[in-house]
């Protein structure tokens, strides 16, 4: 299902005068409104580099004020601890308010507010309003239905049905014993009427249907599409959803409850659509006994695996969707993903099968006993030594260059997506959950991750991948791994995160501590090419993996 957010200046200097507005990249002004198709971040500010910039001349408005998550048709607003806050429909969120300190400040619940349809948002003098749309979907399989075809396709209420599912009731009905419509008694079933129709025990020829059927109270009520409910409890979800929204949706309850172990809930999905038995002593999926839960974070969990054929211990990663899934948007995901399997290289995790059932993903990995360089740090009181972290570095980098060169940006890379195995008696270092996390969420099902609570990833996000949230390239990713690898040897982080600031705002600050003010023994050579590839502009970084790699090799003397 296509879905759209809209924003309008509705008050303010820049109303009527919305082409001189300077947008960000892949942004566009049509008749007086931006519209938003896909998942994306706006910083809203004064600054140049925000993707909508307010007039410099407005004192109420920060250099970068706030924060806008598109994920349609779903918004949220975060405000960066603004002087003057963010209002929405009239109540203030962000600032502190007077006699509260910057920390008690930070920790208002209401910094982070979701937008609905009609929405209005204040910053300084501009007021912007809010709009969401969806195309039209079939209520059966989930198919778009094109604005032409919207007319010939109309169903009860705002409901449709594809010229394909309306075929399939009209051969259903054909095929059937010839009965009468509910309403004017006409015999149907056979020969005139095009389809149907049946909801229930009731059937209707094609002009007491079209008609919207004389006895309308009953028929209607027998007819009316069943509302869209939790494919795990079963209850009524509209509300959640939002008009217009159809698919496979795990309610906000059940998720929260399997946000902790969700393979349970995976077992149930695959076992209602029939792709295991049922009775299994363990969750499972196809092929695969699932063992003990081995970390979570984001939208899912990974756990230890048995294939049942070979014995061979795996792992599986479990995600669960944020939104409604449509048959179409599982299957372009699942289509997508396939180019992961494709990678092969000793540097980077293979995975080896994946699938789906309802609104819950699993991909079945390459396991690594030894955990990850997170972990490795942790065992180690928290940093590594040069000589110990050296290798993992390049076998990393190795890696990482291998999926430049394929096309592919990783777009998490931090020590806990940096996987360790065993070989030979030595750590080898490998690059894991590349293309899932972002196939996941360009496909729309993560929600929100950088205004949501997964947003976890700020400590080594550089600042163009909140200003251009869309267009990250391989720079962006050398600015995560020059960060992982510094907090590798300081076990400190390149930015400051004092608690009385938002992170968010600290990234787009850029001020990045030399390193050697961490830790002033470190290799100058080595400190040297950390801070360049932690330079706050991307043209000022090594272009890629492969020349980070070059020059970590020669501050490192290894070949």
């Amino acid at each position: 299902m296509a879905k759209r957010v809209k924003i309008r200046i509705i008050e303010g200097p820049l109303r009527g005068k919305e082409q001189g507005i300077r947008l960000g990249d892949g942004l566009r002004i049509d008749a007086g409104q931006i519209t938003i198709s896909g998942h994306d971040a706006l910083v809203l500010g004064r600054a140049r580099d925000c993707q909508v910039c307010l007039p410099e001349d407005d004192g109420q408005v920060s250099r970068h004020h706030c924060l806008l998550e598109v994920n349609p048709p779903d918004v949220q607003i975060r405000d960066f601890g603004s002087l003057n806050g963010t209002f929405v429909n009239g109540e203030k969120i962000g600032s502190r308010d007077q006699g509260q300190t910057p920390e008690e400040g930070q920790q208002r619940s209401h910094r982070i507010v979701g937008l609905k349809d009609g929405d209005k948002v204040r910053v300084g003098g501009t007021t912007l309003a809010f709009t969401t749309e969806a195309d039209a979907v079939c209520d059966r399989c989930g198919s778009d239905i094109a604005p032409q075809d919207q007319p010939d396709c109309r169903w009860l209420g705002k409901t449709f049905l594809c010229r394909s599912c309306r075929q399939q009731e009209a051969d259903r009905a054909q095929a059937g014993p010839r009965t009468a419509c509910a309403d004017c008694g006409r015999a149907i079933g056979a020969g005139g009427a095009r389809w149907g129709g049946r909801r229930g025990d009731a059937h209707y020829c094609q002009d007491c249907w079209a008609s919207g059927h004389r006895n309308q109270a009953p028929a209607r009520e027998r007819l009316r599409p069943p509302p869209a409910q939790c494919k795990k409890c079963g209850k009524n979800v509209e509300a959640e959803l939002g008009k217009g929204c159809r698919g496979d949706y795990i309610c906000e309850a059940c998720r929260q409850q399997a946000e902790e172990d969700p393979a349970e809930l995976l077992y149930c999905m695959l076992r209602e659509a029939g792709l295991i038995e049922a009775g299994a002593a363990k969750p499972r999926v196809p092929g695969y006994d699932i063992g003990d839960r081995l970390g979570k974070g984001g939208c899912g969990a990974v756990y230890r695996a048995v294939e049942k054929t070979s014995g061979r211990t795996v792992a599986v990663k479990v995600m669960l969707a944020k939104v409604a899934v449509s048959p179409k948007a599982r299957a372009d995901f699942l289509r997508e993903i396939e180019t992961t399997r494709t990678l092969s290289h000793p540097n980077v995790i293979t995975l080896i099968t994946h699938g789906a059932a309802g609104a819950v993903f699993y991909f079945v990995m390459e396991y690594c006993p030894q955990g990850s360089v997170g972990a490795l740090m942790s065992r180690r009181g928290g940093r590594l030594s040069l000589a110990e972290a050296g290798p993992l570095i390049l076998h990393a980098l190795e890696g990482l260059a291998y999926c430049h060169r394929q096309g592919i940006v990783h777009r998490d890379l931090k020590p806990d997506n940096i996987l360790l195995q065993e070989t030979g008696g030595r750590l080898v270092a490998k690059i894991s959950d590349l293309g899932l996390a972002k196939s996941f969420e360009t496909a729309g099902f993560s929600g929100m991750t950088v205004t949501g609570q997964y947003a976890g990833t700020f400590q080594f996000m550089p600042r163009e991948q909140l200003t251009h949230f869309r267009h990250v390239k391989p720079v962006s990713d050398v600015w995560s791994m020059a960060a992982t690898v510094y907090h590798m040897l300081t076990g400190r982080l390149p930015h400051d995160f004092p608690p009385s600031k938002d992170p968010g705002e600290v990234v787009l600050r850029g001020d990045v501590i030399p390193v050697r003010q961490r830790d002033p023994a470190l290799e100058p050579r080595v400190a040297q090419v950390i801070d360049r590839a932690l330079a706050p502009r991307p043209e000022d970084r090594y272009r890629d993996g492969g020349e980070l790699r070059q020059a970590f090799a020669a501050a490192l003397g290894a070949g």
